[in-house]
């Protein structure tokens, strides 16, 4: 484990440190799991540009007909197992 100095505005540290203690939480464990959050946002972010990418170059699909193909699949899928 590694250490971090933050520096923060005093409200925001203030107001953080209250609702963590309102949780009994450490400001450690609070501010470690924003920074996962943040991380997951950032891979959300990169797989739904790649979604647009994918859906631009297949020229685009209308939501009802993803859902329909979706539900195809998973029928037949069904009937194989």
């Amino acid at each position: 484990m590694r250490k971090l100095t933050v520096v923060l505005p005093d409200d925001l540290f203030k107001a953080t440190k209250v609702e963590a203690a309102s949780q009994s939480r450490s400001l450690k464990d609070v501010v470690g799991e924003a920074l996962m959050e943040w991380l997951e946002m950032q891979d959300d972010s990169r797989l739904l540009d790649e979604a647009m990418q994918e859906y631009e170059k297949k020229g685009g699909m209308e939501a009802h007909e993803f859902f329909r193909q979706l539900r195809e699949e998973e029928a037949s899928k069904r009937k194989s197992a």
